[in-house]
């Protein structure tokens, strides 16, 4: 029996517990794939569509796929494809299965966001043990019984689907990944045409929303974040076996058919220019201290000479470097960009340039707006002094990196810093790694969520345990706001959903369903934290 646990808030802004050092995460981005690869002996991983169940027989009960805040059928958004080294042998095929309820205003209400964990063994009555070939377009049929139990449980009849694969359609507005081998250009999610099962009633169909509708089916494909860092932070880690398990499965670094790796030129690209860009980010986060603590700009030494503010040689990983150089001007950044509203949902082609620009833009408003706000009044003499001798060293030694810049300084700024904000600025810094990242995944002990907003966040004792084995559970993987973008919703439909992140929570042990169980689906936990202006 699924269980809806009732959320429990922190109260107060706590210390968030700290990330270790060497969580390593992967990123997952959506693309067009062609819809018989997306069938469920395919192992697939992907948005919207109809779910390819794992176990096509003992499927979830009614109660599971009902949303628990409105009493309708929930929406399917997406299902990860994810086994892990907790229970390899009962859990050699594991899939995640995540729904939402159809009304978007309801999604903190208990009931309204369900995840569902299913996993098999390498033996099974559904799939043979070794990997599909490249001409099995379809999954093997099931014995006329167990097609009747399925359908007299799916409702979204996903067998009659599978009977009849639907063509590739490339609606407008959907986009995809533009670097993409496999998804050049302006090019949306697979389409479905509306078809007739075999009860003769219309099948579900895509890009149309409510009763009988489905978000736009794309395929998640999965990149390592450590790609896209700065080459000094992380160009080069390796992965857990977690991350490459999800990694293999997914087929990250193929092209749609297997063969060629996937162009990663443009954010690997952006990614690598960060380090070029780290000193520059650093003067601007100096200049903005500069600026707050009283001392004339033009006192500031020579660093940001001849350059309009803002402007460097990196555009976003610059705004990255100066959020991590000097909390404040990155709070600062933050508070001017969410005045202009949720951006990163609305992840434009070509986003990865138009994210760095962004960001730059915002990162040359930092300063002056730390200093009209009149942040950091109580700077002490000793800031000062400090603020002095290090334009005196920029001067003599050229740009220093943020591990030289003075700690009374680093330290007036951060206590002056608005936390709302801060925490804003620090997700804005870190997703512009990779912009067009629509799921952060990760399933290490000690792996935290990326929260763009101090407010609702789980407090201690917040998750609740696993409802099969009763032991803990933690963070899997998250979804981040940038995957609105691609479901093409209706922004003036108030039922269309919205969050800030959603954090699924899952067994550590990855437990199996009971023997005998009704389902061989297992519900797990989903925090939802809410938009900033909710």
């Amino acid at each position: 029996m699924p269980s809806i646990d009732t959320p429990v808030e922190n109260e107060t802004i706590q210390e968030e517990e700290e990330e270790p050092d060497d969580i390593q995460w992967n990123l997952g981005f959506v693309e067009e794939q062609k819809p018989h690869l997306l069938l469920r002996h395919r192992f697939p991983s992907k948005v919207g569509g109809r779910p390819a169940w794992l176990d096509p027989v003992r499927l979830p009960t009614k109660e599971m796929l009902t949303c628990g805040a409105t009493g309708r059928p929930l929406d399917f958004l997406l299902q990860i494809y994810a086994p892990v080294d907790a229970n390899p042998v009962e859990g050699f095929h594991r899939t995640l299965f995540l729904f939402i309820s159809p009304e978007g205003s309801k999604l903190r209400e208990p009931g309204a966001v369900r995840l569902l964990r299913c996993q098999l063994p390498r033996a099974n009555p559904f799939y043979s043990p070794e990997p599909p070939r490249e001409g099995d377009k379809l999954p093997q049929p099931l014995p006329t019984p167990d097609q009747e139990l399925s359908r007299s449980r799916d409702p979204w009849r996903t067998l009659d689907a599978e009977s009849r694969p639907a063509p590739v359609a490339a609606p407008s507005g959907s986009g995809s990944r533009s670097k993409s081998k496999s998804a050049k250009g302006k090019s949306g999610g697979a389409g479905s045409s509306p078809g007739s099962g075999s009860g003769g009633d219309a099948l579900p169909r895509e890009g149309r929303r409510g009763p009988g509708g489905l978000y736009p089916e794309l395929e998640l494909v999965v990149e390592e974040e450590a790609a896209y860092k700065d080459e000094d932070e992380g160009e080069g880690e390796e992965g857990s076996d977690d991350e490459e398990g999800w990694e293999e499965a997914s087929g990250s670094g193929r092209s749609e058919d297997g063969g060629e790796p996937r162009d990663q030129g443009g954010r690997a690209a952006a990614a690598r220019s960060s380090g070029a860009a780290a000193a520059a980010g650093t003067a601007a986060a100096a200049e903005a201290a500069t600026a707050v603590a009283g001392v004339p700009p033009a006192e500031a030494g020579p660093a940001a000479e001849g350059k309009p503010d803002g402007e460097g040689e990196g555009g976003a990983p610059a705004a990255a470097a100066a959020a991590e150089a000097a909390p404040a001007a990155a709070a600062a950044d933050a508070g001017a960009a969410a005045a202009e509203g949720p951006a990163l949902a609305a992840v434009p082609e070509d986003a990865a340039v138009e994210g760095e620009a962004a960001a730059a833009a915002a990162g040359s408003a930092a300063a002056a707006g730390s200093a009209a706000r009149g942040e950091c009044v109580g700077v002490t003499e000793e800031v000062r002094r400090a603020l002095a001798a290090y334009r005196a060293r920029v001067a003599t030694e050229g740009e220093l990196d943020d591990q030289e810049l003075p700690p009374d300084l680093v330290a007036a700024l951060e206590g002056a810093q608005d936390p709302e904000a801060a925490a804003f600025a620090d997700f804005q810094a870190r997703v512009s790694w990779a912009p067009e990242q629509v799921i952060r995944y990760c399933f290490e002990d000690g792996a935290q969520p990326l929260w763009p907003s101090v407010a609702h966040r789980p407090g201690r004792g917040a998750i609740p345990p696993c409802a099969c084995c009763g032991g803990p559970r933690k963070l899997e993987f998250q979804v981040l706001p940038q995957l609105l973008h691609y479901l093409r919703l209706d922004e003036q439909d108030p039922a269309s959903p919205d969050w800030g992140t959603l954090a699924a929570y899952t067994c550590a042990a990855s437990c199996s369903a009971p023997a005998g169980a009704e389902s061989a689906y297992v519900e797990e936990y989903v925090w939802v934290q809410p938009p900033a202006e909710s």
